[in-house]
């Protein structure tokens, strides 16, 4: 833990690299519909991290991967610590998932892409004020019907 940034950045990889305690956290911040399809027995710690340069001295993200119930594949948990509100939120986002599919790709034979949940965990004290989809930030005409299938 001495390379984390802050204490909440401690407290958040001493907590949340527990497993069984990653599980709790997921299974409520997911939709019952997304969360009943993990195997959560199967939760697991995987290496790595996704940030940019830039970001490194403000980052604190864990990734895990869990069994899809009944299916052959995985589900990649990332967790992103953040104690601000970040209008470019859903797009670091994007970017994260990019490089997790990017390194399966590299890593494996799957035919298949593995189904990336991003999840933010969040603390201030207005709570999360800003958009939390990546089709928002293009602005309301981007939400025409003629342009959001694009």
């Amino acid at each position: 833990m001495a390379d984390a940034k802050s204490p909440h950045d401690s407290l958040f990889k001493k907590v949340f690299s527990n497993a069984s305690h990653s599980a709790a956290a997921l299974r409520t911040a997911l939709p019952l519909a997304v969360s009943n399809h993990v195997d959560w027995q199967s939760l697991s710690l995987e290496p790595g991290s996704f940030v940019d340069e830039h970001l490194v001295s403000s980052h604190s993200d864990l990734l895990f991967s869990a069994n899809i119930k009944q299916t052959r594949g995985l589900i990649y948990c990332l967790f992103e610590h953040q104690s601000s509100v970040d209008r470019w939120m859903p797009l670091r986002l994007l970017k994260y998932v990019l490089r997790i599919l990017d390194r399966h790709i590299e890593t494996t034979h799957d035919e298949f892409l593995p189904i990336v949940l991003p999840v933010v965990l969040h603390h201030s004290d207005t709570g999360w004020t800003a958009s939390t989809t990546i089709q928002a930030l293009f602005g309301p005409h981007a939400q025409e019907a003629a342009f959001s299938p694009f």
